[in-house]
């Protein structure tokens, strides 16, 4: 009964589409990446291939909304605190500066900063999961195929940088990865200076989204994207490094 209701959903869906292709749709991105996400659950979410992939949107929506506060009030804090060493603050001596005072300042400064290290594995730490960057792509659109169905859409003025990513089972048994519920916030650092986040999404193998096992001696491929200027280009790649804060550590690697 399942099968035959999924296959009425999609031939009533396709119909839909193709009698609406004559007209023209005054759609936001947001709106339009708001319907690709709940036709992929409507289409898919009953499929066995997708089981345990494709999350419910309403759960996307909630995690995404919890994440952006939680991340506004990180970067609020952020913004704040260099304001408590300002020589101007009344609470602040001015004359009265040692050289101890100095190193301190300075080591302070150098522990806030992200700590680069060499692999994705040390800063995950998945049991039996390795974790390895593939690349990268600039596009208008993901996935960056005019003829897939469903594809996410950056604002006007605006590009995407996809991240690409391989998580490998490297075990013979089946291996959790839940990187979901990690609460991670994920930020790409350019050449030119700039950080983004990271945005999160419904589909299957979106990295920050991710909650599937892996069967064994598998290599599934992950996707992480970022919302970035249009003007943006391959030489703002050069060096970038990624960033991942979790439980109020900053740790990076440089994508390479």
């Amino acid at each position: 009964m399942k099968k035959i209701i999924l296959l009425l959903i999609s031939v009533l869906t396709m119909a839909f589409l193709y009698g609406c292709s004559a007209y023209k749709l005054d759609l936001t991105a947001s709106e339009h990446d708001k319907i690709a996400e709940y036709a992929a659950y409507a289409l898919l979410g009953d499929a066995a291939d997708y089981k345990n992939k494709l999350l419910p949107s309403d759960e996307v929506d909630r995690i995404i909304a919890e994440r952006e506060l939680e991340s506004q009030i990180r970067d609020e804090i952020d913004r704040l605190e260099p304001s408590t060493n300002n020589p101007q603050n009344p609470t602040t001596p001015q004359e009265t500066t040692s050289p101890g005072d100095i190193d301190i300042k300075e080591t302070t400064t150098k522990k806030d900063e992200p700590e680069v290290i060499k692999t994705l594995d040390d800063i995950l730490a998945i049991a039996n999961v390795s974790v390895q960057y593939s690349g990268y792509e600039i596009c208008s659109m993901y996935p960056n195929d005019p003829s897939e169905l469903i594809a996410l859409k950056p604002k006007k003025g605006k590009q995407f940088i996809a991240l690409s990513f391989v998580l490998q089972n490297t075990s013979n048994e089946q291996a959790e990865c839940n990187l979901l519920e990690r609460d991670i916030v994920y930020r790409l650092h350019l050449a030119n200076g700039e950080n983004y986040k990271s945005m999160l999404s419904a589909m299957g193998n979106d990295f920050g989204t991710w909650n599937a096992p892996l069967a064994p001696q598998s290599m599934n491929m992950a996707f992480m994207l970022f919302e970035v200027p249009d003007t943006l280009t391959a030489q703002d790649m050069v060096d970038a490094e990624l960033s991942f804060r979790e439980n109020k550590t900053t740790q990076s690697v440089v994508l390479q």
